[in-house]
């Protein structure tokens, strides 16, 4: 897992959001997954609250691992773990997907190589 470290820049453009978000009292909400911003999203908040959103059209989607122990009745660990690339290939350099309209330039990017998440080869549903 990679472990992403916390601040209130969760790269989303409304900045009363961010407000709201960070108003969130991490004894009431565990977590927040979002969607439909158009935004890779993968923080906590000021309080320590994880939030995830995956970007558009599915190129990178992020994990969240929260540890719930029953007796305290509470999380009482969360990891993200992301952005993942869900395609085929990646550019070595920076790890980001071969979509069409990317810059292809190996020098900046890498060459494109294989990618696998957990060992396992992304493969298009047929």
């Amino acid at each position: 897992m990679r472990p992403v470290s916390s601040g209130s820049n969760y790269n989303l453009t409304d900045d009363a959001f961010r407000v709201f978000l960070d108003g969130l009292d991490p004894s009431l909400v565990d977590a927040v997954l979002g969607g439909h911003t158009h935004n890779l999203v993968h923080q906590f908040t000021s309080s320590g609250i994880p939030i995830i959103v995956s970007e558009k059209f599915g190129y990178y989607l992020n994990a969240l691992h929260l540890d719930y122990d029953p007796s305290l009745r509470k999380v009482v660990n969360a990891q993200i773990e992301g952005p993942i690339p869900i395609c085929s290939k990646v550019f070595s350099k920076r790890m980001i997907c071969d979509v069409p309209f990317d810059d292809t330039r190996e020098w900046t990017n890498g060459p494109l190589v294989e990618y696998s998440l957990y060992g396992e080869s992304i493969k298009p549903v047929p």
